[in-house]
């Protein structure tokens, strides 16, 4: 998935609901997003993992939508060759870490 693809899929859902796409906003800054979210500025897509303190303390509420976003993919490139042994190592195991359950089946 590209990295513009959460956006292109969000803004087509809104453009189908005749939903204003000028209002939303975009950040990769998570930890800019849920600030945000706590100081009453709108919705936000989160991951659960990440608010799910604020969700249990009641500051944020999950909100149950017909919509949700694919899951995003996610890529480690480096030249093995200019690359330390550690760059190598990281990737795998964040390879290993974020690998779907069902692929190891």
């Amino acid at each position: 998935m590209s990295r513009g693809q959460p956006k292109s899929r969000l803004h087509d859902l809104a453009t189908k609901r005749g939903l204003r796409r000028e209002r939303i906003v975009h950040s990769s800054a998570l930890s800019a997003c849920v600030p945000m979210t706590l100081e009453g500025l709108g919705v936000a897509l989160l991951p659960e993992r990440l608010v799910s303190a604020e969700i249990a303390s009641g500051e944020l509420h999950r909100v149950e939508a017909d919509w949700v976003p694919e899951p995003l993919s996610f890529y480690a490139r480096f030249a093995p060759a200019r690359a330390g042994l550690y760059v190598e190592k990281a990737a795998q195991i964040a390879k290993d870490a974020m690998r779907p359950s069902y692929l190891d089946q």
